[in-house]
């Protein structure tokens, strides 16, 4: 059996730019986990609302968890990327905070260019599963 390590990274392709995503400390994981898992619930109860008008307070509720999380999911999966590039041309640099993680101007920048949800999606994807599963993905 091979062990995952804290160590273990995924490149991804997203539009022109490639992303390595990575294993997130396990005590942030299993937060993170729980956060997603108390959105979904929302949202299951916001779908069971039917034909029913749901309050937009409820919704902006579970917007705003899944935004957060997510932008956590990316600060601290995130370990690099390239071939992300501003207006002129220029590669935009991988910056990291005070902590060592991912700085949130990057983040934003992610946000603004449409790569936020698929970039959570992945790191997301990658802490899930198990070693054989990323052997296959």
């Amino acid at each position: 059996m091979q062990v995952r390590q804290i160590t273990d990274t995924k490149t991804v392709q997203l539009n022109d730019a490639e992303f390595t995503v990575g294993i997130i400390n396990r005590k942030k994981w299993i937060e993170l986990w729980s956060k997603l898992r108390l959105f979904r619930a929302m949202l299951g109860e916001i779908e069971s609302e039917g034909g029913k008008t749901v309050p937009q307070e409820k919704l902006y509720e579970a917007d705003e968890k899944f935004e957060i999380t997510f932008w956590d999911l990316i600060k601290h999966g995130v370990k690099s990327h390239k071939g992300l590039k501003d207006k002129s041309g220029g590669e935009i640099a991988f910056k990291k905070d005070k902590e060592g993680l991912l700085d949130d101007s990057v983040i934003e920048l992610y946000h603004l260019n449409g790569l936020f949800v698929s970039l959570g999606s992945e790191v997301m994807t990658f802490n899930s599963l198990t070693e054989d599963d990323r052997k296959n993905s």
